[in-house]
């Protein structure tokens, strides 16, 4: 079973935070967001996503809870308010290596070159 946690420095993270994030997380799944937030800007360079057209980033840490030797971190999604979108997000799906699994765009976001769900 996956839990969802998002932690709660990373809420509204700005893009310029990403550039160091090292000086933003400073608790015990700072490893795993340090290389969500590395990746996340490396994957906005990558689609020519301006800095000025990110509003927020939000890393949410995904963690098996049947864990018997506790909640260990299974991968991450990047949550991405984008300025050009009225509504929804650019979402990065990585695993525990921070390997981008799949990138899409949710509720009427859109991106271009990445494929919009729901």
């Amino acid at each position: 079973m996956w839990q969802r946690g998002t932690i709660a420095l990373a809420a509204g993270l700005s893009l310029a935070a990403l550039s160091n994030p090292t000086a933003v997380f400073a608790d015990s799944d700072d490893i795993f967001l340090r290389r969500y937030a590395a990746k996340t800007k490396e994957v906005l360079e990558e689609l020519a996503i301006p800095k000025e057209d990110v509003s927020s980033v939000k890393i949410v840490l995904l963690r098996q809870r049947t864990d018997k030797r506790g909640q260990e971190i299974r991968g991450g999604e990047s949550w991405i308010r984008l300025n050009s979108c009225d509504s929804g997000h650019l979402v990065i799906v990585m695993n525990r290596a921070s390997f981008v699994l799949d990138t899409y765009t949710r509720d009427g976001c859109s991106a271009p070159g990445v494929r919009s769900k729901c």
